[in-house]
């Protein structure tokens, strides 16, 4: 009963830890010291009016500096890339915005790309499923006491889609190359856009059906059939 995201919580903390004293260290430089060394002017006044003015007077060896922290921007970039990293890889979650996961669109990349994240939701699966059969099995002893009308609970299906993007392309490929090895019901299944694919051979036998008629073809092959009357009447002409 833990989230995903449950394990990579001090991750998760560590990450904005990182990214909230990067925010503070700019505003670290908006507040830093001026220091100033051998300054002519040494009165209270006389600073005011530097400030004011916004000129500063030294003396030949003098020097003005702010006093700022130095940063390893570079130190900062690797340690946020590195928890970044472990994030995805501990709680199994592609990162989606690298640039590497769109480098290859095939099917069988994208899958290995999401192999964690999928073992994880087929273990979520396995165990909404086994829960749901539970439900069923409730419902059904309950109709079959209460109103006599049990069902096969076993007779349902939990079926779970994935949220994948696909390459159709692929997918089309692979059913032509098996058109004739398997049936046409199994190679309507493979594609993803096809919800029932009995019903999708009924309206391609329609189709099929309608453009015979069109083209004046009946179902048993002939073609602009001899209506039987007028057949009957040609046979009593010629026996005449």
């Amino acid at each position: 009963r833990l989230g995903d995201f449950e394990n990579v919580i001090t991750l998760i903390d560590a990450y904005e830890m990182v990214m909230a004293d990067s925010v503070n260290e700019i505003q670290y430089f908006n507040d830093a010291y001026l220091v100033i060394r051998n300054l002519l002017m040494t009165d209270k006044e006389d600073i005011q009016d530097m400030k004011n003015n916004r000129i500063i007077q030294l003396d030949e060896n003098g020097e003005a500096e702010w006093l700022i922290k130095n940063i390893n921007d570079t130190h900062v970039q690797n340690v946020l890339d590195r928890i970044q990293t472990d994030i995805h890889r501990f709680s199994k979650t592609p990162n989606l915005t690298d640039e590497n996961f769109a480098s290859n669109l095939s099917g069988v990349a994208i899958r290995f790309k999401l192999w964690g994240l999928e073992q994880d939701a087929v273990n979520k699966e396995r165990k909404f499923k086994k829960g749901l059969q539970r439900r069923f099995e409730l419902i059904s002893n309950f109709l079959g006491k209460v109103y006599k009308t049990p069902f096969n609970w076993l007779d349902l299906k939990v079926i779970f889609t994935r949220n994948i993007p696909t390459n159709i392309l692929e997918q089309s490929q692979v059913v032509a190359n098996l058109n004739g090895v398997v049936s046409r019901q199994t190679l309507l299944s493979i594609l993803p856009f096809v919800d029932d694919p009995l019903d999708e051979i009924r309206l391609l036998e329609e189709e099929d059906a309608k453009q015979l008629d069109q083209l004046g073809f009946t179902n048993n092959g002939m073609t602009n059939p001899i209506n039987e009357e007028e057949d009957d009447e040609e046979d009593e002409t010629g026996d005449e």
